[in-house]
Formats: C-alpha cells, sequence, structure tokens
C-alpha cells in the first residue's frame, strides 16, 4: 500500500509538472508560423524629408541589447523635425532586459523631463491595417516641449493592450539627480506595474518571443494640435510591413559575416 501511494505521488507530480511545462505553449498559442508575423521594415527615403542616422552609442537605448536599432531624424530644410527609434529582438533572450522596460516614461524622466498632464494618453492607430495601441505623451524640460508615440509588436502581433506601466511613477518623478534610483521604489509600489504583467496573462498576449519597439516624437514649436498631425501623417511613411521570415534571413547573414 505504501509502495502505491509513493508511485501515486510521483505520478501526480509528473503530471503537475508536465501542465505547467505546456501550459504557457497552450494558452499563449496563437501567432506561430513565422510567415503570418506582423513586423514594421523602415523606410529611410521619405520625399521632401531628409534622413539623418544618430548612433545610439551609449543613450539609454544601449541597454536594451537589441538585435537591431535604428535611431534618427527627419528633417524639412529649416522646418520640422521628427525623431524616430526602432528596436528588434528577432528572438528571444531569456537573460535579458526587456525591450519595453525602457519607455519614455522611465528613461525620459531620468534625464529630467516631465510628462505633462495632456490627454489623451494613448491613441489607437491603424498602421498599414495592423491596430496599434499607441501611448501618447507631452514631455518638457525648461520651454522645450515634445510630442512623442510609442508602441509594440511581441510575438507576432501587436500588444493589445497599453504600455502604461511606467507612466503613474513617472509622472511623480520631480528629479533626475538620483538618476533611475530614484524613480525605482515609485515602480515598485506602483500596482499598475505589476497588473502589466496580469493584463498580458489575461489576454494572452505574449510578453516573451520576437519584440519590436518603436517610438517616434517631435518637438512643440507652435502647437500641440499640429505636432500630433505631423506624427500621425507621418507613421505609414516611415513604416512598412516586411516580411520577418526574411528579415531574420538578412540578419543571420550579417551576423555570419560579422563572425
Amino acid at each position: 500500500m505504501k509502495s502505491g501511494r509513493n508511485y501515486a505521488g510521483t505520478f501526480g507530480l509528473a503530471a503537475v509538472l508536465l501542465i505547467m511545462w505546456q501550459f504557457p505553449g497552450f494558452w499563449y498559442a496563437g501567432k506561430s508560423d513565422e510567415e503570418s508575423y506582423q513586423w514594421f521594415g523602415l523606410n529611410e527615403e521619405i520625399s521632401g524629408w531628409e534622413y539623418n542616422e544618430i548612433p545610439v552609442g551609449d543613450a539609454a537605448e544601449a541597454i536594451l541589447v537589441a538585435d537591431r536599432m535604428d535611431n534618427g531624424a527627419y528633417r524639412q530644410g529649416d522646418g520640422p523635425v521628427v525623431r524616430v527609434f526602432s528596436a528588434k529582438r528577432f528572438e528571444e533572450k531569456e537573460n535579458s532586459v526587456g525591450l519595453f522596460s525602457h519607455t519614455p516614461d522611465r528613461c525620459w524622466t531620468n534625464t529630467g523631463m516631465v510628462i505633462e498632464n495632456d490627454e489623451p494618453y494613448f491613441r489607437n492607430v491603424d498602421i498599414h491595417g495592423i491596430e496599434m495601441v499607441l501611448e501618447r505623451r507631452v514631455f518638457s524640460i525648461g520651454s522645450q516641449r515634445e510630442l512623442v508615440y510609442f508602441g509594440a509588436l511581441v510575438g507576432g502581433a501587436a500588444l493589445p493592450y497599453r504600455m502604461d506601466q511606467y507612466l503613474g511613477s513617472g509622472r511623480k518623478r520631480e528629479s533626475a539627480a538620483r538618476g533611475d534610483e530614484g524613480g525605482a521604489i515609485a515602480r515598485l509600489v506602483n500596482t499598475r506595474v505589476w497588473g502589466w504583467a496580469f493584463e498580458s496573462f489575461v489576454k494572452r498576449a505574449r510578453l516573451a518571443g520576437p519584440q519590436q519597439l518603436i517610438r517616434i516624437s517631435t518637438p512643440i514649436t507652435d502647437s500641440v494640435e499640429s505636432a500630433d498631425a505631423r506624427l500621425l501623417d507621418f507613421f505609414e511613411k516611415w513604416l512598412s510591413v516586411v516580411s520577418y521570415e526574411d528579415e531574420v534571413k538578412q540578419f543571420e547573414k550579417q551576423r555570419e559575416v560579422l563572425e
């Protein structure tokens, strides 16, 4: 009898472990065919605009450990400026910080910028048929103001919920003197940070897998309304839908050359 109970316990434990092992694959099942992945390519040549690449260097984005990062600015002579940033991971990196851990709400406030109380804080934007939930912010430092939109694709699809996990703590920042340390406690006690992961679970949307983070911004030189119109009109000029599989192949060829 004792031996039978031991076998039953062993099989029960094995069954529990098997369920735990297989559960993520079942729960987050969805886009698994790489050919069906939604992925954005970047257009450097836009009629009427001149593009200048800006090296990431030691900027905050450098810690993202992305497979590919594009950072630059488009200009119309002495007119408007549109700044763009894209970071891509073609495969999951389990031991690296997530691309979504360093949104402007966290990184820009570390430099002393302030999040203004300017709504809406997000917009649903259709970019070539991909429905993106994009965060919208107005940042300021001194007399300089910048409108920014940012959002992400993960696991072959647009995030179906907001990337506002650091909005609350970012709005509470009063000083950049202590760098990121000053906002760490605020983030720990911010329920939205923990709720963000829970929302991912409830909506069965992956946080892991191939990721792309996009950010676009422009100085507010006249009015917020004109800055909004400029960026909303710019998305489909800057971004195009491309093959994830083709980009991976190209990335692997480039990596082989470097090796």
